[in-house]
């Protein structure tokens, strides 16, 4: 008889820090560091990248492209153009870090050259067959779904792409950081909750590391479509994990244990949170063109995925050791909780700053009004999340732009409006739950 368990949610991410005093107002913040995980800017090895890829490829290929389809219509009456150009662009990637692996001294042991040699023919062979599929558009539903189950087998079946694709899974799975490695091999932890710890968190690190690669991507500002294939495999990788979970906690012998609570709370808060992305932020984004469209949704993703992973990760940390901060396991949360701070008592400053303006709009006032706008959209903007820069640049630019008071008042009025919600959204930032803001945003 299969125990039945509701889904409990998940607790709330009391991010309490030490030191905390300093004057975090002064902070410069810097577009190339904004909640940027420091490990990104490493160098990423070539055999790494390339199984990363083959693997994005494979999920994709299998049965991933549909969780980036558009809600409304049906999937069969529209163009797959857009599927089969994100699928060639991996592609020609994939061959480029091939032949680089091809031409490189310390070629991995484990695969011969004749193998590389066989996935660089088949990758070559596979670019000639999807730009020809391209120049034919539009493509219905049969020409995509024969196109991605022939390339499944022509690549699928190579000896050299399934160990690629190990090797690649191998490395994010040992890419926790070195403190919760520490901690889950203490004496603290019994072998039976060592045995359930690591096998989660051994997964959830290796979804932790491909959304570290979008990050760099990000970072870089890369061209970021293709990074749908990532997602794809992350997909796969956490429902993995939730099934491992769920399955894990039909045999627990005690419901009432700590690891039960955290690992029913782990699995909910990741199955709420790929709804949430998949749903909302990816739904329709392979048939989207502006690049500043897909830079927003696909920033909003990872991070929420990745901040939803840190936050499962750290619940495990403190089963073993309540005090530990979350510094202690993820130092980049330094940077983004000083950052977050320092973005909330801007937003309410300059929230009450348009509200007194909105009932007196003077010429000096509105000289200084737009003198701390500048100043926001320069030095602060980067610690808002990509999305939201655009409304706010495009809110700045008007008032800017308006001169006439009839004209600037309802404009004041609106732009208010939205300052209040965004603070909202930015006061509700599970890293600064433990710190609840103390001032005034406006009368």
């Amino acid at each position: 008889m299969s125990t039945t368990f509701a889904p409990t949610p998940p607790a709330q991410f009391n991010f309490q820090m030490k030191n905390t005093t300093s004057d975090v107002s002064t902070l410069a913040v810097t577009p190339s560091k904004t909640s940027i995980d420091p490990r990104v800017a490493k160098a990423t090895d070539s055999e790494f990248e390339l199984g990363l890829w083959l693997s994005g490829l494979d999920s994709f290929l299998d049965s991933g492209s549909g969780l980036f389809a558009d809600r409304i219509g049906s999937p069969r009456s529209r163009d797959w153009t857009s599927e089969v150009q994100v699928v060639r662009s991996t592609l020609i990637l994939c061959s480029k870090l091939t032949d680089t692996l091809l031409g490189s001294a310390s070629r991995p042991r484990s695969i011969s050259r004749d193998d590389l040699d066989e996935l660089a023919a088949r990758l070559r062979d596979a670019i000639i067959l999807t730009g020809a599929l391209v120049k034919r558009q539009p493509l219905d539903f049969g020409e995509w779904r024969a196109c991605s189950s022939v390339l499944f087998g022509h690549l699928g079946s190579l000896s050299a792409f399934n160990t690629l694709v190990r090797h690649a899974e191998k490395v994010g799975e040992s890419d926790m950081p070195d403190k919760l490695r520490e901690i889950l091999d203490s004496h603290a932890v019994s072998l039976t909750e060592r045995t359930d710890l690591r096998a989660v968190v051994t997964r959830y690190s290796k979804a932790r590391r491909w959304l570290l690669t979008l990050e760099e991507m990000l970072q870089r500002d890369e061209p970021l479509k293709h990074g749908v294939l990532i997602f794809a495999r992350v997909h796969e990788q956490l429902s993995d994990v939730i099934r491992y979970i769920n399955n894990r906690l039909t045999r627990f012998d005690d419901e009432d244990a700590e690891l039960f609570r955290l690992l029913d709370s782990a699995s909910y808060t990741s199955a709420h949170e790929l709804r949430k992305v998949f749903e909302e932020e990816l739904a329709g984004i392979i048939g989207i063109r502006p690049s500043p469209s897909v830079y927003a949704q696909i920033g909003t993703a990872t991070a929420l995925l990745k901040d939803g992973i840190e936050q499962v990760l750290m619940s495990f940390a403190r089963l073993v050791e309540p005090a530990i901060e979350p510094t202690e396991i993820f130092p980049h949360l330094r940077e983004k909780f000083e950052f977050s701070l320092l973005l909330r008592d801007e937003l309410a400053g300059l929230t009450a700053d348009v509200k007194a303006r909105e009932k007196d709009p003077s010429p000096d006032g509105m000289a200084e009004l737009n003198r701390r706008l500048a100043d926001f959209c320069g030095r602060i903007m980067p610690a808002l999340y990509y999305k939201d820069r655009e409304s706010f640049e495009r809110f700045a630019e008007e008032i800017r732009l308006t001169s006439n008071k009839s004209d600037l008042v309802p404009i004041l009025h609106r732009f208010g409006a939205y300052l209040e919600t965004l603070f909202g959204h930015v006061n509700n930032r599970t890293i600064l739950s433990g710190y609840p803001f103390k001032g005034e945003t406006a009368d």
